[in-house]
Protein backbone atom coordinates (compact mmCIF):
# COMPACT_ATOMS: atom_id res chain seq x y z
CA UNK A 1 0.00 0.00 0.00
CA UNK A 2 1.56 3.30 -0.89
CA UNK A 3 1.45 6.39 1.09
CA UNK A 4 -1.00 8.59 -0.26
CA UNK A 5 -3.73 6.06 -0.14
CA UNK A 6 -2.99 5.47 3.14
CA UNK A 7 -3.55 8.93 4.20
CA UNK A 8 -6.81 9.17 2.49
CA UNK A 9 -8.29 5.58 4.04
CA UNK A 10 -7.31 6.91 7.61
CA UNK A 11 -8.00 10.58 7.25
CA UNK A 12 -10.24 10.64 9.59
CA UNK A 13 -7.88 9.22 12.61
CA UNK A 14 -5.04 11.26 11.43
CA UNK A 15 -6.82 14.61 11.98
CA UNK A 16 -8.18 14.32 15.69
CA UNK A 17 -5.68 16.80 16.85
CA UNK A 18 -6.04 20.85 15.56
CA UNK A 19 -2.83 22.95 15.62
CA UNK A 20 -2.93 25.47 17.14
CA UNK A 21 -2.63 28.42 15.00
CA UNK A 22 -2.10 30.99 17.75
CA UNK A 23 1.48 29.31 18.82
CA UNK A 24 2.51 28.85 15.06
CA UNK A 25 2.34 32.24 13.96
CA UNK A 26 3.59 33.87 16.85
CA UNK A 27 7.10 31.50 16.59
CA UNK A 28 6.79 32.34 12.86
CA UNK A 29 6.57 36.21 13.64
CA UNK A 30 9.52 36.29 16.52
CA UNK A 31 11.56 34.17 14.00
CA UNK A 32 11.08 36.51 11.40
CA UNK A 33 11.52 39.78 13.74
CA UNK A 34 14.71 38.17 14.95
CA UNK A 35 16.32 37.74 11.70
CA UNK A 36 15.53 41.08 10.43
CA UNK A 37 17.16 42.55 13.97
CA UNK A 38 20.13 40.73 13.42
CA UNK A 39 19.91 41.94 9.90
CA UNK A 40 20.07 45.56 10.85
CA UNK A 41 22.97 44.69 13.24
CA UNK A 42 25.02 43.63 11.04
CA UNK A 43 23.93 46.25 8.30
CA UNK A 44 25.19 49.19 10.80
CA UNK A 45 28.45 47.34 11.84
CA UNK A 46 28.75 47.53 8.21
CA UNK A 47 28.34 51.16 8.01
CA UNK A 48 30.57 51.78 10.87
CA UNK A 49 33.39 50.15 9.71
CA UNK A 50 33.14 51.62 6.31
CA UNK A 51 32.71 55.04 7.63
CA UNK A 52 36.65 54.26 9.94
CA UNK A 53 38.07 53.36 6.87
CA UNK A 54 36.69 56.24 4.84
CA UNK A 55 37.59 58.85 7.92
CA UNK A 56 41.26 56.85 8.52
CA UNK A 57 42.24 57.01 4.60
CA UNK A 58 40.91 60.80 4.68
CA UNK A 59 43.07 61.66 7.25
CA UNK A 60 46.10 59.47 5.81
CA UNK A 61 45.65 61.42 2.46
CA UNK A 62 45.76 64.70 3.90
CA UNK A 63 48.58 64.10 6.19
CA UNK A 64 50.87 62.70 3.06
CA UNK A 65 49.39 65.83 0.76
CA UNK A 66 50.51 67.71 3.76
CA UNK A 67 53.62 66.50 4.21
CA UNK A 68 54.44 66.47 0.66
CA UNK A 69 53.83 70.17 0.20
CA UNK A 70 56.21 70.98 3.38
CA UNK A 71 58.59 69.11 1.83
CA UNK A 72 58.95 70.75 -1.87
CA UNK A 73 59.03 74.49 -1.33
CA UNK A 74 61.40 74.76 -3.87
CA UNK A 75 59.23 72.64 -6.69
CA UNK A 76 57.52 76.04 -8.45
CA UNK A 77 60.73 78.26 -8.34
CA UNK A 78 63.33 75.48 -9.77
CA UNK A 79 63.24 72.21 -10.06
CA UNK A 80 66.96 71.74 -9.33
CA UNK A 81 66.73 74.02 -6.13
CA UNK A 82 63.76 71.42 -5.39
CA UNK A 83 65.85 68.18 -5.95
CA UNK A 84 68.81 69.42 -3.43
CA UNK A 85 65.97 70.62 -0.87
CA UNK A 86 64.98 66.81 -1.27
CA UNK A 87 68.75 65.74 -0.58
CA UNK A 88 69.22 67.66 1.95
CA UNK A 89 65.87 66.93 4.03
CA UNK A 90 66.79 63.36 3.08
CA UNK A 91 70.15 63.62 4.81
CA UNK A 92 68.95 65.98 7.69
CA UNK A 93 66.60 62.77 8.71
CA UNK A 94 69.36 60.36 8.22
CA UNK A 95 71.23 62.21 10.61
CA UNK A 96 68.12 62.94 12.98
CA UNK A 97 67.33 59.01 13.11
CA UNK A 98 70.95 58.27 13.93
CA UNK A 99 70.89 60.70 16.90
CA UNK A 100 67.84 59.69 18.19
CA UNK A 101 68.98 55.73 17.91
CA UNK A 102 72.75 56.69 19.83
CA UNK A 103 72.51 56.41 23.57
CA UNK A 104 74.30 59.55 24.96
CA UNK A 105 73.21 62.26 27.46
CA UNK A 106 72.53 66.18 26.51
CA UNK A 107 75.24 67.08 29.17
CA UNK A 108 77.72 65.62 26.92
CA UNK A 109 77.12 67.74 23.56
CA UNK A 110 78.23 71.17 23.60
CA UNK A 111 76.08 71.58 20.29
CA UNK A 112 72.14 71.17 21.68
CA UNK A 113 68.89 70.71 20.18
CA UNK A 114 68.03 74.81 20.67
CA UNK A 115 69.99 75.71 17.99
CA UNK A 116 68.43 72.92 15.94
CA UNK A 117 65.25 74.01 17.30
CA UNK A 118 66.03 77.59 16.46
CA UNK A 119 67.15 76.50 12.80
CA UNK A 120 63.58 74.93 11.98
CA UNK A 121 61.80 77.95 13.02
CA UNK A 122 63.85 79.86 10.49
CA UNK A 123 62.99 77.58 7.67
CA UNK A 124 59.60 77.63 8.57
CA UNK A 125 59.28 81.24 9.07
CA UNK A 126 61.47 82.32 5.60
CA UNK A 127 59.04 79.26 4.04
CA UNK A 128 56.33 80.84 4.75
CA UNK A 129 57.51 84.31 3.66
CA UNK A 130 58.67 82.58 0.36
CA UNK A 131 54.98 81.30 -0.24
CA UNK A 132 53.80 84.53 0.91
CA UNK A 133 55.43 87.25 -1.29
CA UNK A 134 56.90 84.65 -3.93
CA UNK A 135 60.02 83.95 -5.27
CA UNK A 136 63.26 85.76 -3.82
CA UNK A 137 66.81 84.89 -4.59
CA UNK A 138 68.33 86.07 -1.01
CA UNK A 139 65.24 83.98 0.60
CA UNK A 140 66.15 81.24 -1.38
CA UNK A 141 70.30 81.81 -0.78
CA UNK A 142 68.96 81.80 2.98
CA UNK A 143 66.78 78.59 2.67
CA UNK A 144 69.40 76.80 1.51
CA UNK A 145 71.80 78.56 3.84
CA UNK A 146 70.12 77.15 6.61
CA UNK A 147 69.32 73.92 5.27
CA UNK A 148 73.49 73.35 5.14
CA UNK A 149 73.96 74.99 8.83
CA UNK A 150 71.03 72.20 9.96
CA UNK A 151 73.32 69.61 8.55
CA UNK A 152 76.43 71.09 9.90
CA UNK A 153 75.31 71.23 13.42
CA UNK A 154 73.50 67.84 13.18
CA UNK A 155 76.81 66.16 11.57
CA UNK A 156 79.02 68.16 14.70
CA UNK A 157 76.19 65.90 17.43
CA UNK A 158 77.35 62.55 15.86
CA UNK A 159 80.99 63.28 15.95
CA UNK A 160 80.14 64.66 19.62
CA UNK A 161 78.39 61.40 20.17
CA UNK A 162 81.05 59.20 18.70
CA UNK A 163 84.04 60.77 20.34
CA UNK A 164 82.11 61.14 24.32
CA UNK A 165 81.13 56.70 23.42
CA UNK A 166 84.88 56.63 22.28
CA UNK A 167 85.91 58.06 25.80
CA UNK A 168 83.62 56.08 27.22
CA UNK A 169 85.47 52.78 25.89
CA UNK A 170 88.96 53.98 26.43
CA UNK A 171 87.57 54.68 30.22
CA UNK A 172 86.52 51.64 30.75
CA UNK A 173 89.30 49.34 29.47
CA UNK A 174 91.80 51.73 31.54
Amino acid sequence: MRIEEYIQKNRRELDIDKPDEDYLWTGISLAMNGTKKRNNSVLWRSIAVASVILVLSISAIFLLNRSNKQQLIFVNIDPALANQEVQFKNQINTYSNLIKQASFNDNQLATGSSEIQYIDELIDHYSSDLKRNGPNPKLINSLMDLYRKKLMLLERMLNEIEKSNENEKRNINI
